[in-house]
């Protein structure tokens, strides 16, 4: 079978491009002996990332974004809000919940309010694991964008017999895109694919810093490059602020950062040095440096190895500081309040219409409100159910 419709149509007069010189700038031994143990280091980083992710012990960090706190397990009984949004809750207490030593728990105002008709926390209908999100117009408008983007894209390396360049990781990561943009229900999978394509911001930084756009003949086909790329870091961002399932972990956890460059290396070694090598294409340098590369020479993917190591992690690590929402602020009621109506205890009541109604000795009158500086809102209480009795004794008498 000919596959010269995938990539006859490469030009060659672009140096470093394609042909025998690019492709026979590293040895097979030098390919062989990167690949034997570039690729194992990163399997074993990558392995059963289920358990790594989900089965360590860890606490429970400020943020919440752990995916073992999402609680998308089936056999489960999730809740809504819990499967959308990080846990951001208020406590109230009142007289009653603190002498039990209980306190009754209620969701934040965003947490009751994204993706169900929820008043307060409480009724309404819920939404249930499986059930389907109307998209923002914001959403809507990317993922058309970015949809006619990749399909003439698309269309172009067809028309130009270009087609194995599809393979390159920008296109990758674009489908990545398109999926979570039209993903509509809140998976576990949305969560893994955003983590995944947080750590392959490097790709359009690079594209900016270091355009190929040369090989591109027809009109329009260049822009379209800086179109594509542009997309590529404003939906990460968009998503990023959106929140819910589009959520990134602490910033001090790496685990999601080795997972996805991992599979970054192993796709590169993998896919496209094995697609590369017979046709002799350099997909993404696979096959040889580019010109403007600061590491030119035989050891300069492993070079790339590390340098794109560190970049990746700074740029995901970045953009979660500077882009992720910002922890709703827990309005707490009052003590002794709950559901914003009084408990059952007495109201505060001025020390100067204690003294007026009553003859009580000043430090009785100024110990008649709870101290701030008490232990703890039960000792507080008792010491102002205590304060009452004898005020209302003094009356009697």
């Amino acid at each position: 079978m000919q596959f010269g419709w995938a990539y006859d149509g490469v030009n060659g007069s672009v140096p470093r491009n394609t042909g025998p010189e690019c492709a026979e700038y590293l040895t097979p031994g030098r390919k062989l002996i990167e690949t034997v143990i570039i690729v194992p280091l990163s399997t074993q980083q990558q392995q059963h990332p289920g358990g790594a992710l989900l089965n360590v012990n860890r606490p429970l960090s400020s943020s919440n974004h752990n995916l073992h706190h999402l609680h998308y397990q089936r056999h489960a009984e999730p809740e809504p809000r819990d499967l959308l949004l990080p846990h951001h809750r208020e406590r109230s207490f009142s007289s009653a919940s603190i002498a039990s030593g209980s306190a009754e728990e209620y969701c934040c105002h965003r947490c009751c309010q994204t993706g169900s008709s929820v008043a307060g926390g409480r009724g309404g209908s819920s939404l249930q694991p499986g059930d389907t999100l109307a998209p923002s117009w914001g959403k809507q408008f990317l993922l058309v964008t970015m949809t006619l983007t990749l399909g003439v894209e698309i269309g172009f390396k067809f028309a130009t017999r270009t087609v194995i360049y599809i393979l390159n990781p920008c296109h990758i990561t674009t489908v990545i895109q398109i999926y979570l943009l039209a993903c509509n229900k809140p998976t576990k999978s949305s969560t893994v694919l955003f983590r995944l394509q947080m750590n392959y911001l490097n790709g359009p930084l690079l594209a900016f810093m270091f355009p190929e756009t040369d090989s591109r003949q027809i009109a329009l086909e260049a822009s379209l490059y800086w179109i594509q790329h542009a997309l590529m870091v404003i939906i990460p961002i968009y998503l990023l602020k959106t929140g819910g399932v589009y959520n990134m972990e602490a910033l001090n956890d790496f685990t999601w950062n080795v997972i996805g460059y991992a599979a970054l290396i192993i796709y590169h070694f993998g896919v496209l040095q094995i697609a590369a090598t017979p046709v002799q294409v350099n997909l993404n340098h696979m096959l040889c440096p580019a010109l403007k590369d600061p590491f030119e020479g035989p050891n300069y993917r492993v070079c790339a190895v590390f340098h794109e190591a560190i970049l990746c992690t700074l740029l995901c690590k970045l953009v979660t500081f500077l882009f992720s929402p910002l922890p709703v602020p827990l309005v707490t009621n009052p003590p002794f309040i709950k559901n914003g109506t009084p408990g059952d205890v007495t109201p505060n009541i001025p020390a100067a219409s204690l003294a007026s109604s009553t003859s009580l000795p000043p430090h009785l009158i100024s110990s008649s409100r709870p101290s701030s500086r008490s232990s703890s809102p039960a000792k507080s209480a008792s010491m102002l159910q205590e304060n009452n009795i004898i005020i209302k004794t003094s009356k009697i008498d």
